[in-house]
C-alpha cells in the first residue's frame, strides 16, 4: 500500500508495504525521512486524509526497522518508541478530513470520504477509479502513481480553501 501526504511545496506518496531484508537500505532511508518529516522540530506543515490509519502504518515500518538495525536491547528501544511515535505522529499532522468534519461535512459516526470534501469545498469531482485496483503488484501502474499523487495533493487544496474560509469568516 500507499501513503501520501503533502506540504506547501510537495507531496509524498511513500511505499508502505512491510520491510524485507532485501529493501533494508531502503527502509532505513524510508524511516530517515519520515522522522525527519514527521517528527523533528522545524518541519514543515504537513496535511494528510484519514491519517491515522497511515500513522498506524508508519509506526509498525519505523520500529521494525528500528528493531531490525538496533545493536542493543532493540525490544527495549522499540516498547519506548512504540509508546509514543504515534502520538507524535497524529499531533504533528494535519488531518484534513478531521477538518472537513469541524466544517460540516460528514461526523465522526459517517466520516467523509475525499471525494465528498472535493465536491464540498472545492467544487470539483475527485476521479476514484484506481481505489480499487491491485495495491500490492509491482510495480504501480502509471494510473495508479497517478492517483496516489491525487490523494496527496487534493487534502493540501482542501486545507488551503479552509484556511481561507477561516481567515475570511
Amino acid at each position: 500500500s500507499c501513503i501520501s501526504f503533502a506540504s506547501d511545496h510537495r507531496s509524498w506518496v511513500v511505499e508502505a508495504l512491510p520491510a524485507t531484508s532485501s529493501d533494508a537500505g531502503y527502509d532505513a532511508a524510508l524511516c530517515t525521512f519520515l522522522d525527519q518529516l514527521l517528527l523533528q522540530e522545524g518541519r514543515p506543515t504537513v496535511v494528510a486524509w484519514a491519517f491515522a490509519g497511515d500513522a498506524e502504518i508508519i509506526e509498525r515500518r519505523m520500529l521494525t526497522t528500528a528493531a531490525a538495525s538496533a545493536e542493543d536491547d532493540a525490544s527495549l528501544a522499540a516498547g519506548v518508541a512504540a509508546s509514543t511515535l504515534r502520538r507524535k505522529m497524529l499531533a504533528s499532522v494535519i488531518d484534513v478530513q478531521l477538518l472537513a468534519i469541524e466544517h460540516g461535512v460528514g461526523s465522526r459516526a459517517q466520516m467523509p470520504s475525499l471525494r465528498r470534501a472535493c465536491e464540498t469545498f472545492l467544487g470539483a469531482s475527485l476521479a476514484k477509479e484506481e481505489q480499487n485496483s491491485n495495491w500490492s503488484d509491482r510495480p504501480l501502474r502509471i494510473e495508479q502513481r497517478e492517483y496516489a499523487a491525487m490523494d496527496a495533493a487534493a487534502p493540501l487544496r482542501i486545507y488551503r480553501t479552509l484556511s481561507e474560509l477561516q481567515e475570511e469568516g
